[in-house]
């Protein structure tokens, strides 16, 4: 059960990252940050648990980390660049 829903949150994890490039949500960052965390968790639950192999899970976990973490990156950089206000003189 837990790895069913590691690798469901692994990829609509991945999925709304990537959504998030073309339409810009707050709630939806939340979300990806959320089920990035629950990713993480899980993750480090069944590399422990099972005994498997770290070299093999650490570098699919750095690869799938990487590619959210850009993306939840470029998204917050746009967030903040179009909700900045505007000062009057």
């Amino acid at each position: 059960m837990v790895l069913v829903i590691h690798i469901v949150s692994a990829l609509v994890s991945m999925a709304s990252a990537s959504y998030l490039l073309f339409k810009l949500s707050r709630p939806l960052v939340r979300l990806t940050y959320g089920l990035m965390t629950s990713t993480l968790v899980t993750g480090t639950y069944l590399v422990i648990s099972r005994h498997l192999r770290l070299l093999n899970a650490c570098m699919a976990g750095l690869s799938y980390l990487s590619f959210v973490s850009i993306a939840l990156a470029i998204s917050q950089w746009r967030l903040a660049k179009v909700n900045v206000p505007k000062q009057d003189n």
